[in-house]
């Protein structure tokens, strides 16, 4: 959020500056409009992850579908929200639904970002066994060994469900798509 607001601040100051460009102020103001609806979501995302009302299964699914809804609207791919029956309901402390939200949001984003999939479903079940969150897409796959290691969101996704006691595994094939599979014993 610090880095963002000054960006904010350093873009405000380009665009008022007595001998800025029109067409450089428009850029400008475009940045800080984008800057600011990240700040927005940041701390969107903020309240919903400190608010004790939101530490159930089902709160997190509901914001989870929200946020997918928001990332895939970006890209070409269709959105599927699937929730396995019955669905057991439970609490999670806010570290661990913190933690399986940033994974999915994170799986979200390389699926809407990379895939090149038609079709971008958001899988969910949770048993006595515990939860399941399943993000995958019908895209272009990759074989693991390929990456170029210059990002860390499928090692982070890996970190994040190890530091809760769950696991993160991905499956994916060449030309027939990927899925993360999020699970969370209880």
């Amino acid at each position: 959020l610090g880095a963002s607001l000054s960006q904010i601040g350093f873009l405000s100051a380009l665009a008022t500056r007595n001998n800025a460009k029109p067409e450089d102020m428009r850029m400008h103001a475009r940045r800080i409009h984008e800057k600011s609806l990240e700040v927005t979501r940041a701390l969107d995302e903020i309240v919903w992850a400190i608010n004790p009302r939101n530490d159930s299964i089902r709160q997190l699914i509901t914001y989870l579908a929200q946020c997918a809804g928001e990332i895939i609207a970006g890209s070409p791919s269709a959105f599927r929200l699937e929730i396995e029956e019955p669905l057991l309901d439970g609490t999670l402390s806010a570290e661990a639904r913190h933690h399986l939200f940033l994974a999915s949001k994170e799986a979200l984003h390389n699926a809407a970002r990379h895939s090149a999939a038609s079709e971008i479903r958001l899988r969910v079940s949770s048993s006595s066994n515990g939860v399941s969150i399943a993000i995958a897409d019908n895209g272009c796959g990759f074989e693991r060994g390929t990456l170029d290691g210059s990002g860390n969101g499928l090692s982070g996704m890996e970190r994040r469900l190890r530091e809760i006691g769950g696991e993160c595994r991905l499956e994916s094939f060449p030309g027939k798509g990927s899925s993360v599979i999020l699970h969370l014993p209880r």
